[in-house]
């Protein structure tokens, strides 16, 4: 008898149509989708995204607000690279700008790169 029930299951759903998922049926974003299993997230899954979210709400602020200060203050991009490096390493927080000196990127943008790869490591 079980046998049965899960077979005549699997054969009712065997005859389904082709089932679209949801969110393509629904024709969702992908920003959308993600607004919509962050509100499912809960204990330490939820504290964990909260503060993911305020690293990268930090990080972008940053990382915009160097960039656009750097182009008053320089706008001929005259400034030699090392200098420019220690200003942005000297806004990071302490354990990050450790892990990307080491990388010993070379240039402004390269480090910036490097940043966001060596975040992502960090909190991932």
């Amino acid at each position: 008898m079980i046998g049965e029930n899960k077979s005549n299951n699997q054969q009712g759903r065997s005859k389904l149509p082709n089932q679209e998922h949801p969110a393509t049926a629904n024709n969702w974003t992908a920003k959308r989708k993600y607004s919509i299993i962050i509100g499912y997230l809960r204990g330490s899954a939820a504290l964990w995204y909260d503060n993911i979210l305020a690293t990268i709400y930090y990080w972008n602020t940053y990382s915009v607000r160097f960039n656009n200060l750097k182009r008053l203050v320089d706008p001929g991009d005259h400034l030699p690279d090392d200098y420019e490096i220690r200003l942005f390493l000297n806004g990071l927080k302490s354990n990050i700008t450790a892990r990307v000196i080491m990388a010993d990127s070379g240039n402004l943008r390269a480090t910036i790169n490097k940043t966001r790869t060596t975040e992502a490591e960090t909190y991932y």
